[in-house]
């Protein structure tokens, strides 16, 4: 889903673009439920069914292993998406998937931006992203990305008076698991699923004028052994648009190679 708007939130915008499940370090209880794996081989496809709030009609977005890339000594399964033409690194350990999502396309606007500039340096110091434990305990929470600084940003008109603000910026990124649900989409029932949240918050506050713009993504997603994600939910509060949408991916059909 493509939108104009605020240069920061189309950053962040386009860093979650494609997410999926990545373990992290957790503190919950045991494993619940049976094993899962991910079918993790190049030719795989996977056929999704995408509603939104306005759009009921469904698209369609198709997913496909491209090939293989080494990072660092390490193989990662390379993720084609069709609809927003990117890619996106994948790999598996055991109840764990780590992901190397897309580097934000330049945007002419954002050049020499301080904050823009911050944002990515966070989230290129923190991937690859750990999403989510296959074996978690519903309720295990593990924080993604936790930081925060400020800038003292020039305000006013270049033709009239100017004044310095602070400005704070706050990133926080949480998974956490909702142990096993029962899911149906169009290409089948799984009983076993395994369900995740992912909630992703961008906070701006200038303190000298009592005022707060935050940017919340919210994503539930389902993963079945040997098929892979077959449902997202993604609730976006963007009051840089003033909008609130929900976008939803069903699978439709899928190819095992």
């Amino acid at each position: 889903m493509k939108r104009r708007g605020d240069s920061r939130a189309v950053l962040l915008l386009s860093l979650l673009a494609f997410l999926f499940a990545v373990c992290g370090d957790d503190d919950g209880a045991g494993p619940t439920g049976e094993a899962i794996k991910l079918p993790l081989a190049v030719g795989n496809t996977w056929i999704y069914a995408v509603t939104t709030d306005e759009e009921k009609t469904a698209t369609i977005d198709t997913s496909t292993i491209v090939g293989t890339e080494s990072r660092d000594g390490t193989s990662w399964y390379v993720f084609y998406d069709h609809g927003d033409k990117e890619s996106t690194l994948a790999r598996q350990e055991g109840p764990c998937v780590y992901v190397i999502p897309p580097a934000p396309e330049d945007d002419p606007e954002m050049e020499d931006d301080p904050v823009a500039d911050y944002l990515r340096a966070v989230l290129a110091r923190s991937l690859p992203w750990k999403y989510a434990d296959f074996g978690a305990a519903s309720g295990t929470a593990w924080t993604l990305i936790d930081a925060e600084t400020t800038f003292a940003m020039i305000v006013g008109d270049i033709s009239g008076p100017t004044d310095t603000l602070d400005l704070d910026v706050e990133i926080l990124f949480r998974a956490m698991s909702r142990g096993r649900a029962s899911v149906t989409v169009p290409a089948g029932a799984y009983p076993d699923a395994y369900r995740g949240e992912i909630t992703q918050r961008l906070l701006f506050s200038y303190p000298e004028l009592s005022r707060v713009d935050s940017m919340t993504v919210v994503r539930t997603l389902y993963a079945a052994d040997g098929v892979g994600i077959v449902k997202t939910e993604e609730v976006t509060d963007d009051p840089f648009e003033q909008v609130a949408e929900t976008v939803v991916e069903r699978l439709t059909s899928y190819g095992l190679e």
